[in-house]
């Protein structure tokens, strides 16, 4: 088995356009891989350690969000050195939302966009109420997370986390009436999931025909247009890790203004343009399987993390692309497949 991955990565890296690019991301991608195996392989005893250090990392770099939105500007100072960038509300391209006629800057924490932040805040928020603890002061940390996760999770303003989170509570709801309901809606979701992925290249045309799309939507799928063409000309290996960006400009879907040279909006798609067939089946086993697993398990916590996960994946790309978030879902993974993992939930 490693000898067919290391055959896949190489021959991802040789036919890429950039292939010391496609080789940086893939020693990042092993490098996530030992992690989540070092998790799986870890036995944990307790959920002290754990949960506080999840809702640690809420507590913290919500707090800096919340600074960032009261000043409408960034912190600086060596905050620069754990991802923060400096701007305000008047910088070009920078996330805003508005209401009652007035713009407000999204807090970006440390985060490379409020939509990367809403994610990974989704994705950890749902596990905390779950944790077995019954010391004062963890139980204090878990609310004082979860209350800022939910203020933080408003102020992003990202209609993809509040969509999962939205499908991840009626989920929840209706296993809780109804158990055996479980593989089927999981199986449901991660198909319906993967098919409006693969078939988002196609909707630009649909949408251009028949109705305006907001700027924020039809930019989307420009995105994925260029990346169905990327995969008509490499479908079975890709055009190489992180070499979506560098392919783009040579599609001519109007592309050209910096901040919207972005990786396409999609996980699964982004999976399928960079390492081709191969890599998204791959991808998509290793999903399924971690699926199943939380299902066969009955490990309902992660099981909800890993629903949210695969939606917001739907609408941005940040899972894959951005340090805090791969992390994360490293250790989401790690977690599902560790022998242990479920003494430290309660359901």
């Amino acid at each position: 088995m490693i000898m067919v991955l290391s055959a896949f990565i190489l021959l991802n890296i040789y036919f890429s356009t950039r292939p010391l690019v496609a080789l940086v991301k893939w020693v990042k991608i092993v490098e996530m891989a030992l992690l989540a195996f070092l998790i799986s392989q870890i036995k944990i005893k307790k959920s002290g350690a754990l949960l506080q250090s999840l809702a640690a990392s809420l507590i913290f770099f919500g707090l800096i969000g919340l600074v960032q939105f009261w000043r409408q500007a960034t912190i600086g100072g060596p905050l620069y050195f754990l991802g923060e960038r400096t701007f305000d509300k008047l910088t070009p391209g920078i996330a805003l939302f508005y209401f009652q006629g007035q713009s407000f800057l999204r807090p970006y924490s440390t985060f490379s966009h409020p939509n990367s932040m809403a994610g990974y805040f989704a994705a950890v928020a749902v596990l905390l109420p779950f944790f077995k603890s019954f010391k004062k002061g963890e139980r204090w940390l878990r609310k004082t997370a979860l209350f800022i996760a939910g203020v933080i999770l408003v102020l992003t303003f990202s209609q993809g986390a509040w969509l999962s989170l939205l499908i991840a509570f009626l989920f929840w709801s209706l296993i809780n009436y109804r158990k055996k309901l479980t593989p089927l809606i999981v199986n449901t979701i991660f198909f319906v999931s993967v098919l409006i992925s693969l078939m988002s290249p196609l909707l630009l045309d649909v949408q251009s025909g028949k109705f305006a799309a907001k700027e924020e939507v039809s930019s989307r799928l420009v995105l994925a247009k260029a990346a169905g063409l990327m995969i008509a000309e490499r479908p079975f290996f890709g055009v190489g890790l992180n070499n979506f960006l560098v392919r783009l400009p040579e599609k001519g879907l109007n592309v050209y203004t910096t901040w919207k040279l972005q990786p396409v909006h999609n996980l699964f798609l982004l999976v399928f343009v960079e390492a081709g067939l191969v890599g998204l089946f791959l991808f998509l086993f290793l999903f399924w399987r971690a699926l199943q697993r939380t299902i066969k398990t009955k490990n309902t916590p992660l099981l909800i993390s890993l629903i949210i996960i695969i939606l917001t994946g739907l609408f941005d790309h940040f899972w894959l692309t951005l340090q805090q978030n791969l992390l994360l879902l490293a250790i989401v993974l790690g977690l599902v497949f560790n022998h242990s993992s479920r003494k430290i939930f309660s359901t």
